[in-house]
């Protein structure tokens, strides 16, 4: 990865991190909880992504998730929920799954989708996976398919985008931008992104007893 770039974006985002208290970034993996400073802050926020590849795209995507939080006291982004029916809940589910087998090449199958209003609990989660586990394979390897700009920026930006929020869906939907342009237009991760803003969580679910996998989206009360 060359370092010209990468070099200019840790010095910013530390300088706008503002915290004499942090040394100065040597790694991107280092700057886990930035974005969850710089979120409080819209100018420095701007600042930001000003100088990365797609930046006014990115930067759209990080406002749509952020403008979604209506309590800036916790450490991890949490959006006001937006309320939603169990049917139009199923419908995001179908299109999610969709979209991120069509990105994959795969043919989507076709899952019962339970709509549970309580949180996961500890073993549910343990028997659990993404709805399109591949999906995030592929954008890992997006991320490191060349020494491009765009690539640089996959990386550099994956760890504070998923700590922002603790999302791997806010983490997908704010990378795309950066991905080519066929897996822009498909944008796999929006219906992902809607569930996230009515405090949904759909994740594709087993148990041992050896039926099909179903999947359960759970809904914060």
């Amino acid at each position: 990865m060359r370092k010209e770039p990468v070099r200019e974006w840790l010095d910013l985002w530390h300088k706008l991190l503002d915290d004499p208290s942090i040394p100065p970034f040597e790694d991107r993996d280092e700057m886990a909880g930035v974005l969850a400073d710089l979120r409080r802050s819209p100018d420095r926020l701007a600042e930001a992504f000003a100088p990365l590849p797609q930046g006014d795209e990115l930067l759209t995507r990080v406002k749509l998730c952020v403008d979604a939080e209506r309590n800036h006291d916790g450490i991890y982004l949490i959006p006001q929920k937006l309320e939603a029916t169990d049917e139009q809940l199923r419908a995001l589910v179908t299109e999610a799954i969709a979209r991120g087998y069509q990105c994959c090449g795969d043919v989507a199958p076709e899952y019962a989708i339970n709509i549970l209003r309580r949180s996961i609990t500890v073993k549910e989660a343990s028997q659990s996976a993404p709805l399109v586990e591949g999906l995030g394979d592929l954008f890992i390897k997006f991320a490191h398919a060349s020494n491009s700009f765009e690539c640089e920026a996959m990386q550099f930006l994956s760890e504070p985008l998923y700590t922002l929020a603790a999302s791997f869906e806010v983490q997908g939907y704010c990378l795309t931008p950066l991905c080519p342009d066929e897996i822009r237009q498909i944008d796999p991760y929006e219906p992902q992104i809607a569930l996230w803003l009515r405090g949904a969580l759909a994740v594709v679910r087993w148990n041992d007893g050896g039926e099909d996998p179903w999947v359960d989206v759970y809904v914060d009360p």
